[in-house]
């Protein structure tokens, strides 16, 4: 299923439907360096999107679901859950300004001045965290698929408790060998239906990930994931800006 929208005949009149035919693309770029990424969400009880009075409400967003940022089709249930190809995984270490005070940088690795230190979170809880020694803006640990969700390119960001979902599906990758050659098949040789599932612990309550393996990719699938894995190694495919209120000040139970 294509996230693409058709407009229909009967919202162009019929001079306007055959100037915009003529028109086709203009004004869009179609250039890979030019897009970026949208990111995809596990909603948790305190994400905004699922506060009925707050500004942020999406109509429809239930804590378990899925938030696809800046989709037509934004929400997806959780427990039927999404169809996806994982092309890429990359890790980064993403620098957030002092409470919240939002993203400031995707770094390759940690930065030099990196130090772990004890700090307090939202619940008054004491945890570990990864701090900048020159200007106390935090950093986070984040492991990043690059995936074709629902026929369209997104990043789903793993962090905290997520970094488990994502070396339980590395290390299931790992388990397809070509029968000619005995190598490991390329990642986006598969497709996965991903869930959301309730877990519990003596902290709280939140949803995690889980994967159902669907099999082999079509021929068509194949060849277009692959053509995205290339293009993310090359730079030209970007994440977009990670939401804040997620990533920065997380929803979710932080370990």
């Amino acid at each position: 299923m294509s996230n693409e929208v058709a407009v229909t005949n009967q919202e162009l009149s019929a001079e306007l439907l055959d100037l915009t035919a003529e028109d086709t693309g203009k004004g869009v770029s179609f250039k890979q360096e030019d897009q970026l990424l949208p990111l995809i969400y596990v909603l948790q009880g305190l994400s905004p999107q699922v506060q009925k009075r707050g500004d942020s409400h999406i109509e429809g967003a239930e804590p378990g679901h899925f938030w696809l940022k800046n989709s037509l089709t934004p929400i997806w249930d959780g427990e039927k859950g999404i169809e996806v190809i994982p092309c890429e995984m990359v890790r980064t270490w993403i620098e957030w300004l002092p409470n919240r005070g939002g993203f400031v940088a995707r770094h390759e690795a940690p930065p030099a001045d990196t130090i772990q230190k004890t700090m307090r979170d939202d619940a008054g809880a004491e945890r570990q965290m990864l701090v900048r020694s020159s200007n106390g803006n935090t950093i986070q640990d984040t492991r990043e698929f690059y995936i074709i969700a629902q026929g369209q390119p997104y990043v789903l960001p793993c962090t905290g408790t997520k970094h488990t979902f994502a070396r339980q599906w590395q290390t299931y990758f790992h388990q397809y060998h070509h029968p000619k050659t005995g190598g490991v098949m390329p990642s986006f040789s598969r497709k996965y239906r991903l869930t959301t599932t309730p877990v519990t612990n003596a902290k709280g309550e939140w949803f995690g990930l889980k994967f159902e393996d669907l099999g082999l990719v079509s021929l068509t699938e194949y060849q277009n994931a692959k053509k995205f894995y290339e293009a993310v190694k090359k730079g030209e495919k970007k994440a977009d800006i990670p939401d804040a209120a997620h990533d920065g000040g997380s929803t979710e139970i932080p370990f």
